[in-house]
Protein backbone atom coordinates (compact mmCIF):
# COMPACT_ATOMS: atom_id res chain seq x y z
CA UNK A 1 0.00 0.00 0.00
CA UNK A 2 2.79 2.40 0.90
CA UNK A 3 4.69 1.55 -2.28
CA UNK A 4 1.58 2.20 -4.35
CA UNK A 5 1.10 5.58 -2.67
CA UNK A 6 4.73 6.57 -3.30
CA UNK A 7 4.51 5.44 -6.92
CA UNK A 8 1.28 7.38 -7.46
CA UNK A 9 2.78 10.50 -5.88
CA UNK A 10 5.91 10.21 -8.03
CA UNK A 11 3.93 9.77 -11.23
CA UNK A 12 1.32 12.44 -10.59
CA UNK A 13 3.72 14.81 -8.82
CA UNK A 14 6.13 14.96 -11.74
CA UNK A 15 3.34 14.96 -14.31
CA UNK A 16 1.73 17.94 -12.62
CA UNK A 17 4.86 20.06 -12.99
CA UNK A 18 6.00 19.75 -9.39
CA UNK A 19 9.70 20.52 -8.95
CA UNK A 20 12.03 17.56 -9.46
CA UNK A 21 15.34 17.17 -7.65
CA UNK A 22 18.38 18.00 -9.75
CA UNK A 23 21.47 15.79 -9.85
CA UNK A 24 23.92 18.31 -8.41
CA UNK A 25 26.88 16.12 -9.45
CA UNK A 26 25.98 16.35 -13.13
CA UNK A 27 28.66 18.12 -15.24
CA UNK A 28 25.86 19.76 -17.27
CA UNK A 29 24.30 21.26 -14.12
CA UNK A 30 27.73 22.27 -12.82
CA UNK A 31 28.49 24.13 -16.08
CA UNK A 32 25.06 25.81 -16.06
CA UNK A 33 25.56 27.07 -12.48
CA UNK A 34 29.09 28.32 -13.25
CA UNK A 35 27.74 30.20 -16.27
CA UNK A 36 25.01 31.75 -14.11
CA UNK A 37 27.60 32.85 -11.54
CA UNK A 38 29.66 34.41 -14.33
CA UNK A 39 26.56 36.35 -15.45
CA UNK A 40 25.93 37.35 -11.82
CA UNK A 41 29.52 38.60 -11.53
CA UNK A 42 29.24 40.63 -14.72
CA UNK A 43 26.08 42.35 -13.44
CA UNK A 44 27.65 43.05 -10.03
CA UNK A 45 31.01 44.43 -11.10
CA UNK A 46 32.45 44.62 -7.60
CA UNK A 47 31.65 40.96 -6.91
CA UNK A 48 33.32 38.13 -8.78
CA UNK A 49 32.42 34.77 -7.37
CA UNK A 50 33.57 31.20 -7.90
CA UNK A 51 31.37 28.16 -7.27
CA UNK A 52 32.36 26.26 -4.13
CA UNK A 53 29.46 23.83 -3.80
CA UNK A 54 26.00 23.37 -5.25
CA UNK A 55 23.92 22.53 -2.19
CA UNK A 56 20.61 21.71 -3.81
CA UNK A 57 18.68 22.18 -6.98
CA UNK A 58 15.16 21.60 -8.24
CA UNK A 59 13.87 21.80 -11.76
CA UNK A 60 10.42 22.97 -12.75
CA UNK A 61 9.94 23.06 -16.52
CA UNK A 62 12.90 25.06 -17.91
CA UNK A 63 13.73 26.83 -14.64
CA UNK A 64 16.13 25.64 -11.95
CA UNK A 65 15.89 26.75 -8.34
CA UNK A 66 19.29 26.47 -6.68
CA UNK A 67 21.12 27.06 -3.40
CA UNK A 68 24.89 27.19 -3.51
CA UNK A 69 28.05 28.36 -1.82
CA UNK A 70 30.37 30.71 -3.69
CA UNK A 71 33.66 32.35 -2.82
CA UNK A 72 34.50 35.94 -3.74
CA UNK A 73 37.55 36.28 -5.96
CA UNK A 74 40.12 38.94 -6.69
CA UNK A 75 40.92 39.34 -10.38
CA UNK A 76 43.84 40.93 -12.14
CA UNK A 77 44.39 41.57 -15.82
CA UNK A 78 47.78 41.26 -17.46
CA UNK A 79 48.89 41.60 -21.04
CA UNK A 80 50.48 38.57 -22.69
CA UNK A 81 53.34 38.67 -25.21
CA UNK A 82 50.84 38.48 -28.07
CA UNK A 83 49.10 41.58 -26.62
CA UNK A 84 46.00 39.68 -25.49
CA UNK A 85 44.66 40.57 -22.08
CA UNK A 86 44.62 37.66 -19.65
CA UNK A 87 42.37 37.75 -16.61
CA UNK A 88 43.44 35.70 -13.62
CA UNK A 89 41.18 35.28 -10.60
CA UNK A 90 42.02 33.81 -7.22
CA UNK A 91 39.81 33.22 -4.20
CA UNK A 92 39.88 36.18 -1.81
CA UNK A 93 40.56 34.61 1.60
CA UNK A 94 39.80 37.92 3.35
CA UNK A 95 36.12 37.72 2.43
CA UNK A 96 33.48 35.33 3.69
CA UNK A 97 31.99 32.55 1.61
CA UNK A 98 28.65 33.62 0.14
CA UNK A 99 25.38 31.74 0.32
CA UNK A 100 23.50 32.23 -2.93
CA UNK A 101 20.00 31.22 -3.92
CA UNK A 102 17.67 31.94 -6.78
CA UNK A 103 16.60 30.73 -10.18
CA UNK A 104 18.43 29.94 -13.41
CA UNK A 105 16.74 29.63 -16.81
CA UNK A 106 19.37 28.23 -19.21
CA UNK A 107 17.30 28.45 -22.41
CA UNK A 108 16.90 32.22 -22.10
CA UNK A 109 20.27 32.74 -20.35
CA UNK A 110 18.58 34.42 -17.39
CA UNK A 111 19.63 34.16 -13.79
CA UNK A 112 18.08 35.68 -10.71
CA UNK A 113 20.59 34.96 -7.96
CA UNK A 114 20.96 36.75 -4.68
CA UNK A 115 24.11 36.25 -2.63
CA UNK A 116 24.91 37.26 0.94
CA UNK A 117 27.54 36.46 3.53
CA UNK A 118 26.65 33.55 5.73
CA UNK A 119 25.55 34.50 9.21
CA UNK A 120 26.11 32.01 12.01
CA UNK A 121 24.24 32.54 15.26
Amino acid sequence: MIRLTILAFALFGFASGAPAAVDTASPKIDRMVKDALKDYSEKHEDTYVKLTALLEGQQSNDEYTVRLLAEPTVCSISTAKNSDDIQKCNVDRKQETLLCSGTITPKTHKQNLKCAEQVFI
